[in-house]
C-alpha cells in the first residue's frame, strides 16, 4: 500500500514526482498531542506509519537551510479542509490551558477517514534507534571496563606465580647445594623448604593459576 496522508479530506499519495513530502507524527507526547487534536478525527490514534503530508504545515515551519526540507522541531499543522471551512487555518492556542471554547471547536468530528496500512521502507523524519544505539554503546563501554580489569587481575596472577616459582627454585638450589656440602641433613630438605615457602605446593599452586586464568578469558 502506498503511503497517504492521514489528514481529513486529504488524497495526496507518496509518489516519486507527488511534489510534496510526507512526515510522521512525532514520538515526543505534547507534540504527538498537538498534532493528533489539530487533526479532528474521532477515535484517532496515530501508528508509526501515520503521515501528515506537507500541505498541512506552513512555510515557516519548514527548514531550508540544508540540502534536505525537514519540519523544525516545534513545527505543528494548522492547515486543513474541514467540512464548512475550505483551507481555513486551525488557529494554535496562545497559551497552555485551553478554554472550554477551544476544547469544543477542536472536537474530533464524527466521520472518521479509514488509515490504510503503511510499508515499513519508508523515510522517516525522526532517528528512532538514538535510545537503543545509546544503550549499546554503554553496554560495550562495560564490557571493556571488564575486559581490562580481568586482564589486570591475569597478570597479577601469571606475576605472582613466577614469583613463587623463583623462591622455589632457588631454596631448591640452596638445599641442594647445602646437602652436596653435607650441611642439613637430606631428609629435611624438603622440611626447610616447606617452612620457608609456608607450606605452599608449588604444583598445586600452578595448577590453580592455570585454572583461574581460562576462566578470566572466558569472561
Amino acid at each position: 500500500m502506498p503511503t497517504s496522508c492521514a489528514a481529513y479530506g486529504c488524497t495526496n499519495i507518496r509518489t516519486k514526482d507527488c511534489g510534496v513530502s510526507f512526515h510522521r507524527f512525532p514520538l515526543n507526547k505534547e507534540r504527538r498531542t498537538a498534532w493528533i487534536r489539530h487533526v479532528r478525527r474521532a477515535d484517532f490514534i496515530p501508528s508509526l506509519y501515520t503521515f501528515l503530508c506537507s500541505n498541512h504545515f506552513e512555510a515557516s515551519c519548514f527548514d531550508r537551510t540544508g540540502q534536505t526540507v525537514r519540519l523544525r522541531e516545534d513545527a505543528v499543522p494548522t492547515i486543513f479542509d474541514f467540512p464548512g471551512q475550505k483551507h481555513k487555518k486551525v488557529k494554535l492556542a496562545s497559551s497552555p490551558r485551553e478554554t472550554a471554547t477551544s476544547r469544543k471547536a477542536l472536537a474530533p468530528i464524527s466521520t472518521p477517514l479509514e488509515q490504510p496500512a503503511q510499508p515499513v521502507n519508508v523515510y522517516e523524519d525522526h532517528s528512532y534507534c538514538l535510545v537503543s544505539l545509546s544503550a549499546a554503546k554503554e553496554k560495550i563501554s562495560d564490557l571493556k571496563e571488564q575486559l581490562e580489569a580481568a586482564r589486570k587481575k591475569l597478570k597479577a596472577s601469571q606475576q605472582r606465580e613466577r614469583r613463587l616459582g623463583m623462591r622455589w627454585a632457588e631454596m631448591r638450589d640452596l638445599m641442594t647445594c647445602l646437602k652436596r656440602k653435607k650441611l642439613v641433613p637430606s631428609g629435611l630438605a624438603s622440611d626447610v623448604i616447606d617452612s620457608t615457602l609456608g607450606g605452599m605446593d608449588l604444583k598445586a599452586l600452578k595448577k590453580e593459576m592455570r585454572i583461574q586464568s581460562r576462566t578470566l578469558h572466558r569472561r
